[in-house]
């Protein structure tokens, strides 16, 4: 017996290359989540591109050539249940689309979903505790250190509202995933 086309599969695969690649930040979102393992996907580029709702730069993943055209991630096992609550914290369909995309991850490709921008262009610098929950997560998840070297160089701002919910909410992950940070500390922006 097949089900049909719009009953999603109990369990999924999400690529996250973003503020997400923090486990902790992913579970706050969706409980569920555990690690598939680091994955690339080629044919693309970071950059914080994207001005979210707060009006502060955020990752977004862009089609380019080349060889160096790879963004580096961690692919997660979500159940498919909590997909709309993932859809919800990422701004879906304002500020980012659902797309399937081809990653390598520990030897295999597999297909796995993963957030394109719906609009790029010149934004403003990330604020510091976003740049931090990126840097923190692909720390965490032992991306390739070329990569995080490129992510540091990344200028990241101050957030000028010190009670943005968002703010908050993303320095108490921070300071709960920082004893599993390799040295135990959290990145400083420069």
């Amino acid at each position: 017996m097949t089900l049909p086309a719009d009953i999603p599969p109990a369990e999924i695969l999400y690529f996250a290359y973003g503020s997400n690649l923090l486990l902790e930040r992913l579970r706050a979102r969706t409980s569920s989540a555990t690690v598939g393992g680091p994955a690339r996907l080629d044919g693309y580029r970071l950059n914080f591109s994207l001005t979210g709702d707060d009006g502060s730069g955020k990752c977004a993943i862009t089609p380019a050539a080349g060889v160096a055209a790879q963004v580096w991630g961690v692919v997660y096992r979500l159940a498919a249940v909590e997909l709309p609550l993932l859809d919800a914290a990422e701004g879906v369909p304002r500020l980012y689309r659902r797309a399937a995309v081809m990653v390598s991850c520990r030897g295999a490709v597999m297909t796995a979903f993963t957030y394109l921008p719906m609009a790029t262009g010149l934004a403003p610098p990330p604020y510091t505790w976003y740049w931090q929950l990126v840097v923190a997560g692909a720390l965490q998840q032992g991306l390739p250190l070329g990569y995080i070297e490129n992510l540091t160089r990344q200028v990241a701002v101050v957030d000028p509202d010190a009670r943005r919910p968002a703010r908050l909410i993303a320095l108490q992950v921070l300071q709960s995933a920082q004893p599993g940070l390799p040295g135990g500390r959290l990145p400083v922006p420069e």
